[in-house]
């Protein structure tokens, strides 16, 4: 059953990594989707893959990455409306390896965050883009 897309979503970092794959299996569940600085990509999961094989149970041979890689999938999400904040400084998650990719192919709109690398901050913009 549709939710009617009335879900407005938030996630950052190791959260954008479920929330993207949640969106990507429901694409007409939500009407909006903030994120900031999140993980798209398993392979550049902070700390390398081990947290992340370790928190699914599994094991990077048998981890199933076509289903749980937002950028594999983020055609799904064209003509939707996801906007990304990510800093141009962010060594933990590589803006390009992660948020650019992801938004090329899903038409995301991405703010760059001039100065800022990975820091747990929350926007006001963002909880007022939410709201708008």
């Amino acid at each position: 059953q549709s939710l009617g897309r009335k879900l407005m979503l938030y996630a950052q970092s190791r959260g954008g990594l479920q929330l993207l794959n949640f969106a990507c299996d429901h694409p007409d569940s939500f009407m909006k989707i903030a994120a900031l600085y999140p993980i798209t990509d398993p392979l550049v999961y902070p700390g390398g893959g081990e947290p992340l094989w370790r928190a699914w149970g599994t094991t990077e041979a048998s981890f199933p990455v076509l289903a749980s890689t937002p950028n594999l999938r983020a055609a799904s999400l064209r003509g939707r409306t996801i906007k990304i904040w990510h800093g141009d400084q962010d060594a933990v998650v590589p803006k390009q390896r992660t948020t650019d990719v992801f938004a090329a192919a899903s038409g995301a709109e991405v703010v760059t965050l001039p100065g800022v690398g990975h820091v747990p901050l929350w926007l006001p913009e963002i909880g007022a883009w939410l709201k708008a």
